[in-house]
């Protein structure tokens, strides 16, 4: 005789397969636009700094791991943030979009004062 298990809703784990189709094909594709950018902005940067640096493919090279690892270091942070609950992942989002406009609006303060952040990546001439 088949008797069915009974789940209560504290052991009912949701996967992939009970999302609809069309949030599956949003995810994935946000996922890709992430990566796609990332690897849009990559040689534009590259190609600005590798003068600075000498021009060798030592740099570019770093360049390029660089980027990887920012990627990385996204992809793991979207997998930490998973682990909270929904209402504590949209708190440490917000906060660290929080910290970030505050940075972004301290540069772009500096740069209404004539600094030039850029500069200060430059490496030393002499």
């Amino acid at each position: 005789m088949y008797v069915p298990a009974v789940s209560t809703p504290e052991t009912v784990e949701t996967n992939s397969s009970d999302l609809p189709r069309g949030e599956l094909w949003l995810f994935g594709g946000t996922i890709f636009l992430g990566a796609f950018l990332l690897f849009q902005v990559q040689p534009v940067i590259g190609k600005y700094i590798l003068p600075w640096f000498g021009g060798t493919p030592g740099v570019w090279t770093t360049c390029l791991l660089f980027f990887q690892c920012l990627l990385l270091g996204g992809y793991a942070y979207a997998h930490w943030l998973s682990q909270h609950q929904p209402r504590k992942q949209v708190q440490i989002h917000l906060t660290l979009l929080c910290i970030v406009g505050v940075i972004l609006g301290g540069v772009f303060l500096s740069m209404l004062g004539g600094l030039s952040p850029i500069e200060w990546l430059k490496p030393d001439p002499s």
